[in-house]
C-alpha cells in the first residue's frame, strides 16, 4: 500500500511566473515529521508558469504540477482537491511563503479541534509598505460552530486548510467563483458549507503563513469593489439555501441598519451582485428568497443612511451645542 501524504498544500497560479520563487522555495524549507505533498495548479497561464513549475517539480518530487483550464479560483482549487492525496488539504496563495513548521503546526492543530472541518490560519504581512489586505494577524484562537452564519474576513483563502472529508461532503469548491470571475468569495463559500455540513471552523494563529501580495494604495479600490461583488453572491447562495437563509438575512439587514455615507455603495454592490448571481443561476423560487431579502437590506441602508446624514447636517447646523 502506498504511503500516503497527511498533508496536501495545493497552490494555485495564473501568469505570475515572475513572482512564484519565494513561494516556492518555502516550499523547500518546510521541516516536518509527517509526509506531505505540494499540489501545483497552473490555472491556463499563458506566460512561463508551466515551465517554473514543472522545474520546481523536477527538483523537488514531493511536488506535482497539474493544469486547469478552466479560469478562476474556485475551478483551479477544485481540480487541486480532486488531485490531492492528503486527508489535510492546506491551500495558499501564489504569493505566500509557507512558515517552515507549517505541516507540524497543521496537523497538530487539527488533532487539537477534533471537530474542526477547517481551519484558518495567521497571515502576516510580508512588506509594510503595502496594503493590510487579505492579512490577518490576530493572535487569539476563535471557533465557528456548526451550523453558524459564517461573516465575510473570518476566514481567508491565503491560509486555509480543510478535513478532506469534510470538504468532500460539503460539494467542494463551487467552479463559479473565486479570482477571474466576477464573484471572488470561493474560500468562505467552501467555509460556510463545512459549517453548514456539520463541522466546526476555527481560527487558529499557530498556523502561519507570510503574504507579499504587492498591492499599494492605488489597488485599493479595485480591490474593495471585487470584495463587493463577491459578498453579493456569497449571501445570495445562503438565501438560497433554507438552512441559512434567516442568519444570513439577519447578518445582512444588521449591517445595512449600521450604514454610513462611504458604506453605501459598497452596499449597493454588493446587492446588485447578490440579484445578479441569483439571476443568472437561480431557479425562480430562490431568486425570489434573494430579491425578498435584498429588498430589505436596501430598506435598512437607505433609512440608516438618511438617519446618520441628518445627523450630520445637525452638528453642522449647531443643533444641540450648549452655548
Amino acid at each position: 500500500m502506498v504511503d500516503r501524504p497527511v498533508v496536501s498544500i495545493v497552490i494555485c497560479t495564473r501568469n505570475r511566473a515572475a513572482g512564484l520563487a519565494a513561494t516556492l522555495k518555502s516550499l523547500g524549507l518546510i521541516e516536518a515529521s509527517h509526509k506531505w505533498e505540494a499540489v501545483l495548479i497552473d490555472n491556463a497561464s499563458t506566460d512561463a508558469t508551466r515551465e517554473t513549475l514543472i522545474s520546481a517539480c523536477n527538483a523537488d518530487q514531493r511536488l506535482t504540477y497539474h493544469c486547469c483550464d478552466q479560469i478562476g479560483l474556485g475551478a483551479a482549487r477544485e481540480f487541486g482537491r480532486t488531485r490531492a492525496s492528503g486527508r489535510i488539504l492546506a491551500f495558499t496563495d501564489d504569493d505566500c511563503r509557507v512558515a517552515p513548521d507549517f505541516v507540524d503546526q497543521l496537523v497538530e492543530a487539527f488533532s487539537v479541534h477534533e471537530h474542526a472541518g477547517c481551519i484558518g490560519g495567521r497571515i502576516e504581512q510580508g512588506d509594510p509598505a503595502h496594503l493590510a489586505l487579505t492579512i490577518d494577524e490576530r493572535t487569539e484562537m476563535s471557533r465557528t460552530p456548526a451550523y453558524t452564519f459564517v461573516p465575510t474576513g473570518a476566514f481567508h483563502g491565503a491560509n486555509l486548510s480543510f478535513r478532506a472529508h469534510a470538504l468532500q461532503q460539503a460539494g467542494g469548491f463551487d467552479l463559479r467563483l473565486g479570482a477571474g470571475t466576477d464573484f471572488p468569495c470561493e474560500d468562505i463559500d467552501a467555509v460556510a458549507r463545512v459549517v453548514s455540513a456539520g463541522f466546526d471552523a476555527v481560527y487558529d494563529p499557530s498556523v502561519s503563513v507570510t503574504h507579499d501580495h504587492g498591492r499599494v494604495e492605488a489597488d485599493r479600490a479595485g480591490i474593495m469593489t471585487a470584495y463587493d461583488r463577491g459578498r453579493g453572491a456569497y449571501y445570495a447562495k445562503l438565501i438560497a439555501n433554507k438552512m441559512t437563509r434567516n442568519s444570513c438575512r439577519a447578518a445582512w439587514v444588521d449591517g445595512a441598519r449600521r450604514i454610513e455615507d462611504a458604506s453605501m455603495r459598497s452596499l449597493r454592490d454588493e446587492v446588485t451582485h447578490a440579484l445578479r448571481y441569483a439571476r443568472r443561476y437561480f431557479r425562480l423560487t430562490e431568486l425570489a428568497a434573494v430579491i425578498g431579502v435584498a429588498a430589505q437590506v436596501v430598506a435598512s441602508g437607505y433609512w440608516s443612511w438618511i438617519a446618520s446624514t441628518s445627523r450630520r447636517a445637525l452638528r453642522r447646523g449647531g443643533v444641540g451645542r450648549v452655548s
